[in-house]
């Protein structure tokens, strides 16, 4: 058996969903350019990319050679993703003891959640000496993936990633696309200390009561996607990767609007928003329920002036800033 097995996981920025509810999207615009999802009845789908910050998890899985108390904010879902993965392949874990010693706060709009679930699979199994299982497998084991599939593509491959969208049936959305972005690409990451985004039942209501059916905003954002965002990601003109992400983060927020007060998550949200877009930055989103907003940057001394410059703005609340690297790679998982 391993000593010692340490994951390492980037954090998942998710530029906004397709669509909520299944519904048809329009036909594509060029001939013979079908969009994502066209003609087909797919729930939820998607963009985003996996970014290095210094936020990003590391997860440590060694034999349990006494039994600590450990304070960390996320203990509980550790135990949460364990026993699932136990109860999945029928294994008892009691000889592993698994700890975190580096990781972004829950519900802050980083995919901590599908992260840790995914890094506790895939330390698990190598911690057992077994072969690490395909993603959907891995994402079956701990019980993610049930809308988005954005952080579990970018666990198993880093870059950007387009979700194509759910039929019915199918329990992990299929990879549309995935790109590699240019390295000296970065994003900064702008957090109010203050609030957390949704999740768990709090967000299934808001999801419930997110405004649905809206075909025209779904064509939109497919369109926006397949004939602009990802071209430009593909052949690295981040002018115009950097308008077109507002454009589409812009339309993906408006589903949000009546749950959020508008496409950002809250006033503080929404101001911080408005303060970057006076600067000239119009790169801007917010990641998943928020409240962490993203702001592409074309390298890290552009990354490096806008946080100079939003540390010396007025603002009534505290924000922790930080320079997120694109990563290109899979999580990693070292066993020493």
């Amino acid at each position: 058996m391993p000593r010692h097995v340490v994951v390492r996981a980037a954090n998942r920025l998710h530029f906004g969903l397709f669509a909520l509810a299944a519904q048809n999207t329009a036909q594509p615009a060029a001939q013979n350019a079908a969009p994502v999802g066209a003609n087909e009845e797919r729930s939820y789908g998607g963009v985003g990319v996996m970014v290095d910050s210094p936020l990003s998890l590391t997860l440590n899985i060694r034999p349990r050679e006494v039994v600590r108390k450990t304070d960390s904010p996320l203990a509980e879902r550790i135990q949460v993703f364990a026993r699932r993965w136990s109860d999945f392949y029928s294994r008892p874990i009691d000889d592993a003891e698994i700890f975190l010693t580096n990781h972004a706060p829950d519900h802050i709009g980083l995919g901590t959640g599908t992260q840790l679930g995914l890094s506790i699979a895939a330390g698990l199994a190598a911690f057992f000496d077994l072969p690490v299982p395909p993603i959907e497998e891995l994402v079956r084991s701990v019980g993610r993936g049930t809308r988005s599939a954005v952080g579990a593509y970018g666990f198993s491959m880093g870059g950007l990633i387009v979700d194509r969208g759910k039929l019915p049936g199918e329990f992990l959305a299929p990879l549309d696309c995935r790109l590699e972005m240019p390295a000296d690409w970065r994003f900064l990451l702008v957090r109010p200390l203050q609030g957390t985004g949704l999740a768990g039942e709090c967000e299934q209501v808001a999801m419930d009561q997110a405004a649905r059916n809206l075909a025209p905003l779904t064509e939109k954002l497919v369109t926006e996607a397949r004939e602009h965002l990802v071209p430009a990601a593909a052949t690295g003109q981040f002018a115009d990767f950097a308008a077109s992400l507002g454009r589409y983060c812009e339309t993906a927020g408006q589903f949000y609007a009546d749950v959020q007060g508008g496409p950002f998550n809250g006033p503080v949200v929404t101001a911080l928003a408005e303060r970057i877009r006076s600067l000239g930055y119009n790169g801007l989103g917010q990641s998943s329920w928020g409240p962490t907003l993203f702001v592409a940057c074309e390298n890290e001394s552009a990354a490096q002036l806008l946080a100079t410059k939003l540390r010396g703005s007025e603002s009534t609340a505290p924000i922790d800033f930080a320079i997120a690297r694109i990563c290109n790679s899979p999580a990693s998982i070292t066993v020493q």
